[in-house]
């Protein structure tokens, strides 16, 4: 199976032939990319693929409770993910830019809203290992959170989507801490090579 960035490169420069796609769709994801959690994300990484290949590019997941029997509402993205997408490229966002789009955990009747967030950040006391054991009793690990919710501010992603909101995050690539690159420009001056 193909990485999801190798699968978008793949599609634009090989599959597709005549022109480029005008849009690349990655997802609906099953689970969630919200918070710091974004850079981990292969649907993530496929937009980004697809942006960087200046396509305007869009990921979507469908949220769903980390419990063993949980219900996904994949109902919920099939109603709004076109009423959404349709309103966002009747605008237009920098080429610079994709869209994250999560659809809460709920049935489509119980959506509250749609809302534009920033990136929110989960407390980290919620992060654990688990040790488990494969069929064959070789151990391995689960990282996972406890099932504790974060209380993440008004306006950010995993707000949003604690309050059955669609969140619609306009994610770039530059992880550059400005603050931190001015205020150490001359802190390798000097070093001898």
């Amino acid at each position: 199976m193909a990485p999801p960035t190798d699968s978008v490169m793949m599609g634009v420069l090989n599959l597709i032939e005549g022109k480029r796609p005008d849009l690349i769709l990655s997802g609906v994801n099953k689970g969630q990319n919200l918070a710091e959690h974004i850079t981990l994300s292969g649907t993530i990484a496929a937009a980004i693929q697809g942006m960087e290949m200046e396509i305007p590019s869009v990921a979507l997941s469908q949220t769903y409770p980390f419990t063993e029997k949980a219900t996904i509402y994949w109902q919920t993205a099939e109603k709004f993910a076109p009423k959404v997408l349709e309103r966002l490229f009747q605008r237009k966002w920098p080429k610079d830019v994709l869209m994250n789009i999560n659809f809460p955990d709920c049935p489509p009747e119980e959506v509250t809203g749609i809302e534009m967030t920033r990136m929110g950040r989960r407390d980290q006391d919620q992060l654990e290992v688990h040790e488990r054991a494969d069929p064959g009793g070789r151990p391995y690990y689960w990282l996972g959170f406890n099932g504790r919710l974060s209380t993440p501010p008004e306006g950010t992603d995993l707000r949003a989507i604690y309050s059955r909101r669609i969140s619609v995050t306009p994610l770039h690539l530059d992880l550059t801490h400005e603050t931190t690159l001015a205020g150490l420009s001359d802190a390798l001056d000097g070093i001898s090579l």
